[in-house]
């Protein structure tokens, strides 16, 4: 088999051409150019991996709260409360929403100028992460004090006075948070929050990720799309 492939006289070319190329030398340094790339391209896939697991394990719809404390040298950090566990990472809450905004196209400044827009003019503004069918948050206090502590909406069963500067917040999980702050101010928060909610609902593009082709078309029915076959002229 092999004789009759070198008496072929293309794969003979083919050889002679190759022989050729590294008596020139530049077959090595083509190898060590695909090497190379295929290297960065595993690398950039090896970092995105990592980035995907690391925002993972910061927002997710098992997270209820993000709560502003202090770890045990005096460092501002975030204790993150999931449906499951309770577990903190070396950063505080405002940078933390920063990475994670920043993964989806945004960042906090913007998130919260966003929302002021969609709202108008209100203090402590609730933000939005992955847009209309993301997730809405919204805080205890002003972001700028360290303990405050940043609400999942979707994860709020209910609320109630301690005292009148003290409430209690029951998780969806049944956990207790008590927050510095009257009940009257924590449900303003909480129904701003629902608001922007509702707004942000109302502005759905409604993107059809396909294409629909020459004989089909898209049928809404509120906010579910059919794909169905066009009626003859």
């Amino acid at each position: 088999m092999k004789n009759n492939l070198i008496k072929n006289p293309q794969v003979r070319k083919v050889l002679q051409d190759a022989h050729l190329w590294i008596r020139a030398g530049f077959i090595q340094p083509i190898v060590s150019i695909l090497l190379l790339t295929k290297k960065r391209n595993l690398k950039m896939d090896l970092e995105e991996y990592k980035m995907n697991n690391e925002i993972s394990t910061l927002i997710n719809k098992g997270i209820m709260a993000y709560v502003g404390t202090f770890n045990e040298v005096g460092k501002h950090v975030t204790d993150i409360y999931s449906s499951e566990d309770v577990y903190q990472v070396d950063v505080e809450p405002k940078k933390l929403l920063d990475k994670v905004l920043n993964y989806y196209g945004s960042n906090y400044r913007g998130a919260i100028a966003s929302s002021k827009s969609i709202l108008g003019p209100v203090d402590m503004a609730p933000i939005s992460i992955g847009g209309p069918n993301g997730y809405i948050l919204f805080t205890s206090m002003s972001p700028s004090i360290p303990e405050c502590t940043f609400f999942f909406l979707h994860h709020i069963r209910s609320y109630h006075a301690i005292d009148s500067k003290t409430t209690a917040v029951v998780l969806s999980n049944g956990e207790i948070l008590h927050v510095p702050v009257s009940r009257r101010s924590f449900q303003s928060r909480y129904h701003k929050a629902l608001e922007l909610k509702e707004k942000m609902a109302s502005r759905s593009l409604y993107y059809i990720p396909y294409d629909m082709g020459e004989h089909y078309q898209a049928v809404s029915d509120k906010t579910v799309f059919y794909r169905v076959k066009k009626q003859s002229d």
